[in-house]
């Protein structure tokens, strides 16, 4: 059964009342569309075109009538798939992606969906490579493969709501990338960093300094975030949106229960570091942390500095690896890795070994 009419129900305002189209599904179901049309022979031709795409998916043997409806790239990531994205990610992974989203709408946007070949995306990564910035600079392959794995994303998800009938960026190997160079700060860089820093700024970087979080994550740390009894930090902004608890050392422990909440001209702040010009946590420190950088001739460093640093002097110190991607919040020990040749205790320890066997071995003879 299939019907247009005219919603009956009261419009705010008196305003025009919308024409509906009825029809059976594809899977024997009724389903109910607003017509976002002026006129009932409008809202017919819509009937029928959703009448013959039910007629064309049964012919060729579909589940879906998405299998066989044209969705433009565009149109899927605007009203679908970043929707998706806003429910589903943190508040800085949803910034992140809206830089992506305008990066693969110039790429893609104007093609259907299941237009998109693997050798689209191929070469979308081959055109990216190397290619120049916004900044001056070239696109680094860790910035290729975030893009890639985007892509890989919105493609996954329209397979799932059956636009496609498979993921074309699967398949397409991730770049290699060169994380050869690893930025943390040595004991006197710290000193002279911390001497010439802010107040407001020296316990969020002693907090970054020695739990490892993120900036987004140590940013929005709430007092319920704090356990001073037990000292443990809860870390709840995470990447990953699983929760996290990093113990507090001595010195953390201190500079933390030194910090008065804030309790100023716009009320209480639940947030242990709140702006006091806003009465809330900070969006950012990056810029007063390099201008302190610069002032202390500690060069090439960033708020994530902090994070490597606190890796590095555990990996130096003889933490197993798996202990400091727990602490960090890794999802995988192949991203902790990068920190491993930094651990030499361990592996002096286990030649020292074969000395022991190479005595015991002339001992004997």
């Amino acid at each position: 059964m299939a019907r247009v009419y005219q919603d009956s129900r009261p419009r705010k305002g008196g305003s025009v009342r919308p024409w509906v189209i009825e029809w059976v599904g594809l899977e024997g179901g009724r389903h109910r569309e607003v017509a976002n049309v002026g006129t009932k022979k409008e809202a017919q031709d819509l009937l029928n075109t959703r009448l013959g795409e039910v007629s064309k998916a049964r012919l060729l043997g579909v589940t879906s009538v998405n299998m066989i409806r044209p969705k433009r790239f565009s149109e899927f990531l605007e009203e679908e798939y970043m929707p998706h994205c806003k429910a589903n990610h943190s508040p800085a992974t949803y910034r992140g992606d809206t830089v992506l989203q305008k990066q693969l709408n110039r790429e893609f946007g104007n093609r259907n969906l299941r237009d998109i070949s693997k050798g689209d995306v191929q070469q979308f990564v081959n055109r990216s490579v190397g290619r120049i910035g916004r900044h001056g600079r070239p696109i680094r392959p860790a910035t290729v493969n975030r893009a890639r794995m985007f892509l890989s994303g919105i493609m996954k998800e329209a397979l799932n709501r059956e636009y496609v009938d498979r993921n074309p960026v699967k398949g397409i190997k991730m770049l290699k990338e060169h994380n050869d160079k690893l930025r943390f700060l040595s004991i006197q860089e710290e000193s002279r960093l911390m001497a010439l820093l802010p107040d407001y700024l020296v316990p969020i970087v002693v907090t970054a300094l020695n739990t490892g979080l993120r900036l987004g994550e140590g940013l929005r740390l709430t007092w319920s975030d704090l356990d001073f009894e037990h000292r443990l930090v809860r870390a709840t902004r995470t990447k990953n949106h699983k929760i996290r608890y990093i113990p507090m050392n001595d010195r953390l422990f201190q500079t933390l229960s030194s910090v008065p909440p804030y309790a100023g001209p716009f009320g209480v702040s639940p947030y242990v570091f709140t702006n006091a010009a806003t009465g809330k946590a900070y969006n950012s420190v990056t810029h007063a942390l390099q201008k302190a950088a610069k002032k202390a001739s500690v060069l090439d460093i960033n708020f994530h500095t902090l994070r490597h640093t606190f890796a590095s002097r555990l990996a130096q110190s003889g933490v197993p690896i798996n202990t400091i991607r727990e602490l960090l919040g890794h999802g995988s020990l192949e991203v902790t890795l990068r920190y491993a040749h930094l651990s030499q205790k361990d592996h002096r320890s286990a030649v020292d070994v074969l000395m022991q066997v190479q005595d015991s071995v002339k001992a004997s003879s």
